[in-house]
């Protein structure tokens, strides 16, 4: 798991907040694995790598003005590729 999220040592000293970040590591690894089998699956492992992936998709920002006001940033062509291969509905659109 450390190799593969690039995990650094926890340095936790209470066992509850170890157990905490081990459950949300556990997690991200999940998504990680399924993350690298449909991209394996779509054959998107030539074109990037998950951390390309990661990187992508980590440009889009949900920005709050006010209360009531929410605008999600510009979605890109790339992304909006990797949406689709993912088969998740692009954000643009809802």
């Amino acid at each position: 798991m450390k190799n593969d999220m690039d995990r650094k040592r926890l340095r936790i000293h209470n066992p509850g907040t170890f157990e905490g970040r081990l459950f949300v590591d556990f997690v991200a690894l999940i998504l990680y694995s399924h993350i690298t089998k449909v991209a394996r699956e779509e054959k998107i492992v030539k074109d990037y790598t998950v951390q390309e992936i990661m990187y992508e998709l980590k440009k889009i920002k949900l920005i709050h003005l006010g209360e009531k006001k929410t605008i999600i940033t510009e979605v890109s062509k790339k992304q909006r590729k990797l949406f689709e291969k993912f088969d998740i509905e692009s954000p643009h659109k809802t």
